[in-house]
């Protein structure tokens, strides 16, 4: 079952939470190549609940790391995005529904991506599926809960001009760490366990003396 409520308020638990979300919020306002480091630093939170380590808001440091990741995430982004565009041109309705198949896909795609470190990973679809599959409703659940925050970030956008994208960038960075936490649990639990847990349960294997059969 999927824990919302941690999920929001996840961003407030850091002591300077309110300097480090500006900080996204700002970069978030400047144009897409500046975009690239609030994403990744998004991703990093991603990384952390997926592996399942100790969550909390990191340091805005290592810049170089946040804008080759940033953009990596993008570019997964973009390329599930093409097709909706080029059936959009064709068919509005048919660009529409590919466009919420590739969201739908998205947070899987990331979580396959960001296991293996290999960037085709993020677009095997058939696993992917398979994936999002055994995820069950939590997921589906997630994402229309996700879908309807960044449209209602959309609205506002539209709503007022200007200040409403002022807004929408902080909020919008607040909701991509939510998002990251959110995802980042569930898609945690279609992957193997962390290498530590592994290597504990292999000791203990070894250590449990056998039995000998008695003759």
């Amino acid at each position: 079952m999927i824990d919302l409520e941690n999920a929001l308020k996840f961003p407030t638990t850091d002591k300077e939470w309110k300097r480090k979300i500006l900080i996204g919020g700002v970069l978030n306002i400047a144009p897409i190549i500046i975009n690239f480091f609030p994403i990744g630093y998004a991703y990093r939170i991603f990384q952390k609940a997926l592996k399942r380590q100790k969550i909390a808001l990191v340091e805005w440091d290592n810049w170089a790391d946040l804008f080759i990741q940033g953009l990596i995430v993008f570019l997964i982004g973009l390329l599930y995005n093409i097709a909706s565009l080029i059936l959009f041109a064709i068919h509005p309705i048919l660009g529409i529904l590919a466009f919420i198949a590739a969201a739908l896909l998205f947070p899987m795609a990331l979580a396959q991506y960001a296991m293996s470190g290999n960037f085709s990973q993020a677009f095997q679809l058939r696993d992917i599926w398979g994936r999002i599959r055994k995820a069950g409703s939590d997921y589906f659940v997630a994402w229309l809960v996700m879908a309807g925050i960044f449209l209602i970030l959309w609205m506002i956008i539209a709503a007022i001009p200007i200040l409403g994208w002022v807004i929408s960038a902080i909020l919008g960075f607040y909701t991509c760490l939510v998002f990251a936490v959110l995802f980042g649990e569930i898609c945690s639990r279609q992957q193997p366990p962390p290498e530590d847990s592994r290597k504990g349960s292999t000791k203990r294997s070894r250590s449990t003396p056998r039995r000998r059969s008695e003759s």
